[in-house]
């Protein structure tokens, strides 16, 4: 979803996307060091989506995780790689 939404820096031999060394996909940055929308890709029935079409769910999608976290955190289950985590 991240790769569909903003450019991400690309393999020049096989074209897929460059991890950092904590297995995060890295992002190309504009001259104010952030990151850019993706122009255009295509889309499984034959249309295209740019990254500003995908950015509204992309931010809908991380709220969501961080308010689950939150309420994890809340009914006591702790975060996600507490001392109950094995």
């Amino acid at each position: 979803m991240l790769a569909a939404t903003y450019s991400v820096k690309r393999d020049v031999v096989t074209k897929k996307p460059v991890l950092d060394e904590f297995g995060r996909l890295e992002l190309v940055l504009d001259t104010n060091g952030r990151p850019q929308l993706e122009t255009a890709g295509p889309t499984d029935n034959g249309t295209t989506q740019t990254g500003a079409d995908l950015a509204r769910p992309l931010r809908r999608y991380i709220g969501l995780i961080d308010s689950m976290r939150q309420i994890q955190l809340t009914l006591g289950n702790g975060p996600l790689g507490g001392p109950g985590d094995d």
